[in-house]
């Protein structure tokens, strides 16, 4: 009994090392994000890169050079990251990488005109000087966004014909920031951001439409089903981005992969081709969906899909699906469906469904509901 026993807390012992060492790797502050002070005069790149060693507790590799031995440069940070130093150092002319206790550097090849570079660097809070999370950055032109880490560190890719740019910078409970640069291959940029006040209005352009309820958006945001579909970007860009891009055209195979990128859910566009499945602020034209359209705000004139069509606003026009069409705001037109039609708020035309018709707000059906029963 007692062999028994022994074996028993010897293997829970063992689970519990296993645990709590897995989850200290997984929850372990990367190497490039250690806080260190550093005051260097007129020193070697290798002996401020041993410095840091000391300091930060792991080593540095790299190959011959990556590292000029007869260059000397004072370097003076005080509570700043080793990602931080290095850039002073390198000037964007080495990438760094982690494995184990070292920081690989590695020597970027000189860009052309054709090649990708990047724009990167941390969202500093102006007041407290902490680097800012879960931050939105993107420009408009190209659609092509990112957020900042848990770090507050951001990088985002583009190519560099793009030379000039205009950078929207976008956090809840932060001032809106714009930032142009002249970009010319790789780019250390860092945004400092400031808290808004009560008392401050932004102002913003592109604004939704004035009859658009935020509830109904907000209803359509947190179904389970939309959750599944959309990734941890969009839904970023969602609760930081105020403002609404418009497009002509866009073509996408799931809410995250197609020409709008991850800012579809804040982009309006004239025609919508979702082959499986979209997520879009609105249409205004025409939106085709294979199996679901999602769209946060209005749609009109027309849309169509093989199973569903939610939508957070309202619909003026027609409105197909295999299954069910669903429209937070009122109907304005006809809408058909294989199962059935929900309105969360009046309807005012035809509405036509294989089971049900069913409005939320009953009291303000204006025109006539037709029920055929399959």
């Amino acid at each position: 009994m007692a062999h028994l026993v022994n074996k028993l807390v010897l293997f829970l012992l063992s689970c519990t090392c296993f645990i709590f060492l897995f989850t200290s790797s997984v929850s372990a502050q990367p190497l490039i994000e250690k806080k260190i002070s550093i005051t260097a005069e007129n020193k070697t790149v290798q002996e401020i890169l041993s410095l840091i060693e000391t300091q930060g507790g792991f080593t540095f590799a790299y190959t011959a050079g990556v590292v000029n031995d007869g260059k000397k440069i004072s370097v003076t940070k005080k509570n700043a990251t080793v990602r931080e130093v290095l850039d002073i150092i390198f000037e964007n002319t080495v990438a760094y990488k982690e494995r184990n206790k070292h920081i690989i550097l590695i020597k970027l090849a000189p860009s052309t005109s054709t090649e990708i570079s990047k724009i990167h660097g941390y969202i500093i809070d102006a007041l407290s000087g902490e680097k800012i999370p879960n931050t939105s950055i993107y420009e408009k032109k190209t659609r092509l966004s990112a957020i900042s880490d848990k770090y507050g560190h951001y990088i985002l890719t583009i190519k560099d014909k793009e030379q000039k740019l205009i950078l929207f910078v976008n956090k809840a409970n932060y001032k809106d920031t714009v930032i142009y640069i002249k970009q010319k291959g790789n780019t250390l940029y860092n945004i400092t951001l400031y808290p808004e006040e009560n008392n401050v209005v932004t102002l913003q352009t592109d604004t939704l439409p004035p009859q658009q309820n935020d509830d109904s958006i907000n209803m359509v945001e947190n179904l389970s089903l939309v959750r599944l579909l959309i990734n941890d970007l969009q839904q970023v860009h969602v609760e930081n981005i105020k403002d609404t891009l418009h497009h002509k055209f866009q073509v996408s195979l799931l809410p995250y992969i197609g020409t709008n990128h991850s800012l579809s859910a804040i982009t309006v566009n004239d025609y919508s081709l979702n082959l499986i499945a979209g997520y879009n602020m609105g249409t205004t034209k025409l939106e085709v969906g294979g199996f679901l359209n999602i769209d946060r705000n209005n749609v009109s004139y027309w849309q169509f899909a093989g199973f569903g069509n939610l939508n957070g606003g309202s619909i003026t026009g027609g409105q197909f699906a295999g299954f069910f069409n669903y429209n937070g705001q009122q109907s304005n037109g006809l809408s058909a469906a294989g199962f059935c039609n929900v309105f969360n708020k009046y309807q005012s035309g035809v509405q036509l469904a294989g089971f049900t018709n069913v409005c939320l707000d009953s009291s303000k059906v204006l025109l006539h509901q037709v029920l055929l029963i399959l």
